[in-house]
């Protein structure tokens, strides 16, 4: 037996080290592609540097370039004194390249002048440039045009930059610099190949140590197994099953009860003298079906063992969660002799659970979800409106003047008047429909499901909205006193294609505040101007 592990353990080592090097050629891939991150982002602080630099030529180059042709354009007569600005701006740097272009694609400079006047309007590093998102790329050139001379063999990186004269003023142009990074891609190369051969080293040498410390355990653990086999059958199933202080109990291999301790008594009801020759089936909920029990003896049969979470029955018919572990007891001839089974009940630990998903994810106070069950809500939401076309709508409902009636009839009306809201709320909505409280005197409805037809989804909305209007306008019994409030209600349709569920919160917030501003008690949809007109 022990000389067989050993052999797995040694074909175990080779595993490890043939899986530390695949990971040791992962890690270096990462490292080199985090490293070409951090070149490209410098490398177009460089480009945005020269950009700024460069901005007054190529100003002053692209008033008097656009109406020229391409003759024209290489004679002209500032082209000679921006290509010397240029050498100039990039001398001491790897620079091998620059290139103007113009916001209609066309490079109106370029120290390769053969390039001049060439049209890259459809050039993908060019246009998201100009839509304000520098670009870079690095590719392998076998031979490439520099500033004086033909250079081969060469890794080159270019990156395109909008020029402009801040940050968010218009694009006047893009910059194109090229620059060789031959050197820096073979150091980086070298770089990550000696910290990943560092780390398979270490790999390797860590589990040698593992190995004859595991060798030495297994020695230790052979001896106590041999130890335990000369036990005798009864004193094994003794200190199993009533060592412990959860409830026990002990069968035989067909399954009937033999013994049980005073906890499991105390658990089930269950004296021990009603329960010993009967089947342990006696204390089944009705929950679990028969593929559940059937997997659970295929467990123990396999592994000699099974734990989870099962429901029984007490003796008075109360169902209750419990957490069993069940575990063969075999002789010496590995045949089972008897099952033990461990009971714990998890009552408890199931209530504060819940509680704790409750004050997770719903309003204490009304017991509506809350801003962070919405959130995830309106996301999936979002989901299956741009999967099914169909429309759904948020409501961002803030109660009037209530402060008033916190400062009028007390903090606890005002506890009242909310609980009061949220189940109006739910009254009006559909089971589908998800009413919330953010905060506050704030809550949220969402509506799902409604039309593919944004003029008809439009109307369901509007139907709904002025449900709870009315249901809102009605009097509210705040203990003694009757109160009275109303809504100002922001709503808006989606469809699932928009930026953020932040950005459809924060749209619907701005429809209510101009409800309140057009004197409150009302609903006000916000429009987005190009659907409606399309719709």
């Amino acid at each position: 037996m022990f000389p067989l592990l050993r052999y797995f353990s040694i074909a175990s080592l080779a595993a490890v080290i043939v899986t530390t090097a695949l990971l040791g050629l992962l890690h270096h891939r990462v490292e080199r592609i985090q490293l070409l991150s951090i070149g490209e982002s410098n490398h177009v602080a460089l480009t945005q540097s020269f950009a700024n630099t460069l901005l007054p030529s190529f100003r002053e180059l692209a008033a008097t370039a656009r109406n020229l042709d391409t003759s024209a354009l290489k004679q002209h007569p500032l082209i000679a004194s921006i290509d010397r600005h240029v050498r100039g701006a990039m001398q001491n740097a790897r620079v091998v390249k620059v290139k103007f272009y113009d916001t209609d694609g066309r490079t109106i400079f370029s120290t390769d002048a053969t390039q001049i006047g060439r049209d890259y309007r459809d050039n993908q590093g060019f246009i998201s440039a100009l839509q304000g998102r520098p670009l870079s790329e690095l590719t392998h050139r076998d031979r490439f045009s520099a500033f004086d001379r033909e250079i081969v063999d060469r890794d080159v990186l270019s990156s395109y930059v909008a020029m402009r004269a801040s940050g968010d003023a218009p694009a006047e142009g893009v910059l194109e610099v090229y620059s060789d990074v031959t050197d820096w891609i073979e150091h980086t190369n070298q770089q990550a190949f000696i910290v990943t051969l560092a780390t398979i080293l270490a790999f390797s040498l860590l589990y040698a140590a593992l190995y004859f410390i595991v060798r030495r355990a297994d020695s230790l653990l052979g001896t106590q197994y041999r130890q335990l086999q000369r036990s005798e059958s009864e004193l094994r199933v003794a200190a199993t099953a009533f060592e412990s202080q959860e409830a026990m109990m002990v069968t035989n291999a067909d399954g009937v009860i033999l013994r049980v301790n005073r906890a499991f008594t105390e658990i089930t009801g269950y004296p021990a003298e009603e329960v010993v020759g009967q089947n342990p089936r006696m204390l089944k909920s009705g929950r679990h079906d028969a593929a559940f029990y059937r997997a659970m003896w295929q467990s123990i049969a396999q592994t000699g063992s099974w734990q989870g979470e099962l429901w029984d029955r007490r003796k008075n018919g109360e169902e209750y969660p419990e957490w069993l572990t069940i575990s063969a007891v075999k002789d010496g001839n590995g045949g089972v002799t008897h099952y033990v089974g461990a009971h714990l009940d998890i009552t408890e630990r199931k209530k504060a659970e819940e509680q704790i998903k409750a004050m997770a994810f719903y309003d204490q106070l009304t017991g509506l979800p809350n801003r962070t069950l919405l959130m995830d809500r309106l996301g999936h939401a979002m989901t299956l409106c741009a999967r099914s076309n169909r429309h759904g709508a948020l409501m961002f409902i803030d109660l009037d003047h209530f402060k008033a009636v916190n400062d009028s009839l007390g903090h606890d009306a005002g506890d009242m008047l909310l609980q009061q809201v949220a189940q109006r709320l739910l009254h009006c909505v559909r089971t589908c429909d998800t009413a919330s409280r953010l905060g506050g005197d704030e809550f949220v409805v969402m509506l799902e499901n409604l039309s593919e037809s944004r003029p008809e989804a439009m109307q369901q909305l509007d139907e709904i909205g002025n449900k709870i209007l009315t249901e809102l306008n009605q009097p509210f019994q705040l203990g003694a006193e009757v109160g009275h409030n109303t809504p100002s209600i922001g709503a808006i349709l989606f469809n699932g294609r928009e930026s953020s569920v932040d950005a459809l919160l924060k749209l619907a917030d701005d429809a209510m505040y101009q409800a309140k501003d057009r004197g409150r008690n009302g609903m006000v949809i916000h429009r987005q101007p190009a659907l409606d007109e399309q719709a």
